[in-house]
């Protein structure tokens, strides 16, 4: 086994996904089309003292995504439940990074039912392979990730996700720089997690995708161009009478300023246009969003950045209202100490329907709060607490969702981590036939070179 000392970028970049049991419901793992780079470029060790750090973006935990446009999830593998990858097995130019993940825990309202939901045990494997190349200032990863989730009581709610990311990141001179990720996605969305007709098995769909941001000015100069390019195509593979109008393809483009105004702080102004078109309804609209703010950088005690401004969303059909309002974007990291950090997100945005009868999609308002405390190199502990306001748009419904999640680690070895993790999820509705409460309790064994 060979050891270095080295850190990469786990963080992609992105222009802005839901899990299981480690997440909230609906506030998971990343965020909405539109982003800004700086603040992804901003992570957090996810424990461990030493040896390469997989990262997790600013608020990943916390935000939930555009279901019109997925995108590679933060935590499908790793986290807090796996240990970083202190070693690599040297397949020159090549270092290859292996982890794995095995969990065995109670899964209470699996299907997330109004009444009568399943509890089950549930076993998961959850597998992951980085190869990385380093050449000058450029840096260059293709990773695989899968989790296979098993229940006793129920096999027609197994999954099998997969996920194939290819990473690059270059730094051309002191002043140009682009960093980019193109990937698919296999996923499945469980039955009962969205406010659509059940199928008999678990939504399944393919997603293609690219995203990337080309920067212009050097990090420590007082003025810096962003501009951010990205087009996802997602299509599911079964219960076509509920999905098949949810198949969509999605292309956004944005660009950004951001001038010094602090040694440590930088205003910006965004403008970011996306564009989703449905291949089987009528559900066709086009987002633009001009916002304003500040961004700083990851040395600071604080570091992220906050938005605010307008969005506008504007349905091609007549039958659907278009929707013109003010926006929040803010997704802020304290670390009060080097071992202990606080993500903080606020954000108010609208977002493509889930498949709800009626309903042209959902305004969402998100706050959340997540910290991570090492209290020694080799344990720490972790605790989220989420709330989401959804106002259903020509449809006299909103829904509220709480989420907890709690959790610790000990790593008795380098390469091994015992971790145990309690999630809880509560939706409220005004249409009390979509309220569940489900929870679940995974301990799990990570293992890595």
């Amino acid at each position: 086994m060979n050891q270095r000392k080295r850190t990469t970028s786990g963080g992609a970049i992105v222009s802005m996904n839901s899990k299981i049991f480690r997440c909230f419901s609906t506030t998971c793992v990343a965020a909405s089309v539109g982003v800004s780079g700086a603040v992804w470029s901003q992570a957090v060790q996810q424990g461990g003292s030493s040896g390469t750090t997989f990262t997790t973006p600013i608020g990943a935990t916390l935000i939930p995504t555009n279901p019109a446009a997925p995108i590679p999830s933060t935590t499908l593998s790793y986290g807090l439940s796996q240990p970083n990858p202190r070693g690599y097995v040297n397949l020159e130019p090549v270092f290859l990074y292996p982890t794995v993940r095995l969990s065995l825990g109670q899964a209470n309202n699996l299907n997330y039912a109004n009444s009568g939901g399943i509890d089950s045990s549930v076993l998961q494997l959850a597998p992951r392979f980085t190869g990385e190349v380093k050449t000058g200032g450029h840096t260059h990863s293709l990773t695989y990730q899968s989790q296979f989730t098993r229940y006793s009581k129920s096999s027609d709610d197994n999954t099998n996700d997969h996920e194939l990311v290819g990473r690059t990141r270059n730094q051309f001179s002191a002043r140009a720089d682009l960093n980019g990720e193109v990937y698919y996605i296999r996923r499945n969305e469980p039955r009962g997690q969205f406010a659509r007709t059940l199928g008999n098995s678990p939504d399944v769909f393919n997603a293609f995708g690219f995203n990337g941001t080309f920067g212009y000015g050097a990090q420590a100069a007082q003025g810096r161009f962003e501009f951010d390019l990205g087009a996802t195509d997602k299509t599911y593979q079964n219960n076509a009478s509920i999905t098949r109008a949810l198949d969509v393809q999605s292309f956004n483009l944005a660009g950004r300023f951001l001038y010094r105004v602090a040694p440590r702080v930088r205003a910006l102004a965004e403008v970011r246009n996306t564009e989703f078109n449905y291949k089987s309804s009528n559900f066709d609209n086009g987002e633009r969003r001009l916002l304003f703010g500040v961004s700083m950088d990851a040395a600071a005690t604080i570091a992220g950045t906050a938005k605010i401004g307008i969005v506008n969303k504007d349905f091609r059909d007549g039958a659907f209202k278009d929707y013109t309002a003010a926006a929040a974007e803010v997704a802020l990291r304290w670390t009060p100490l080097t071992y202990s950090a606080v993500d903080l997100v606020l954000q108010r945005l609208p977002r493509d329907t889930t498949g709800t009868a009626g309903a042209s999609g959902t305004v969402d308002t998100v706050f959340g709060a997540y910290w991570v405390h090492r209290w020694q190199s080799y344990t720490g502990t972790y605790a989220g607490l989420s709330h989401v306001n959804q106002d259903f748009r020509s449809l006299s419904r909103s829904d509220k969702t709480t989420g907890v999640n709690l959790g610790a680690y000990f790593d008795p070895r380098n390469w091994l981590r015992l971790s145990v993790d309690y999630s809880l999820s509560d939706r409220k509705s005004t249409d009390t036939a979509a309220e569940y409460k489900r929870d679940a309790l995974m301990f799990t064994v990570g293992v890595t070179l």
